[in-house]
């Protein structure tokens, strides 16, 4: 492990140039698009259009930019000056923006694990645990949606305006979830 350290600007400078000519070659998608603060702002402060001290909240955001391209492309920081530097040392990159490139390439973004299966038996376990929390979290705004329609009612009965509280039911009643289990069950179409 080399004890060299890129400098700041010259972490500004790398991603400047990445963000600039690569920000649209598919390769870097999952890259570019995690990055989307701290890219565009090395390219800020590398064209001098924002002064390195104005943030010192987005030193983090460069550097944990730099650190995610070092480590997606496996490579050590060895004191680099330039983009073209980075990519040669990741071994077999070509530093064109070449989309004919197939995912195999050396240098690609990659994931850090090389076994597919593991990678998608992860990838299996983060769908379900975001389908929990998607589920979780619209039951919760449906919940509240029906409370936010019953509040309103109780309100409008309490003041003697029956005609809104009436709305209101209605809202609530068209606004109520459907349950599309029930829905689309077998037993109704004598399956």
């Amino acid at each position: 492990m080399s004890e060299k350290k890129t400098e700041f600007k010259n972490k500004c400078l790398i991603l400047a140039d990445l963000w600039l000519n690569y920000r649209d070659d598919e390769h870097w998608d999952d890259y570019i698009s995690y990055n989307d603060l701290g890219l565009p702002l090395a390219y800020m402060i590398a064209n001098g259009i924002v002064q390195e001290e104005d943030s010192s909240i987005g030193h983090s955001f460069i550097n944990e930019a730099f650190t995610l391209l070092l480590a997606g492309l496996g490579i050590e920081d060895e004191g680099f000056e330039l983009l073209d530097d980075v990519l040669e040392v990741a071994e077999g990159f070509e530093a064109s923006q070449d989309t004919s490139a197939t995912d195999d390439d050396i240098g690609v973004w990659q994931s850090q694990n090389e076994d597919e299966a593991e990678d998608e038996e992860e990838q299996d376990e983060w769908d379900k645990a975001w389908d929990i929390g998607y589920e979780s979290g619209v039951l919760a705004e449906q919940r509240r949606i029906q409370e936010l329609c019953q509040t309103y009612t109780e309100m409008y009965l309490d003041t003697g305006k029956g005609t809104k509280a009436a709305m209101w039911r209605e809202v609530a009643d068209a606004l109520k979830p459907v349950d599309d289990v029930e829905m689309f069950s077998n037993e109704d179409d004598g399956l």
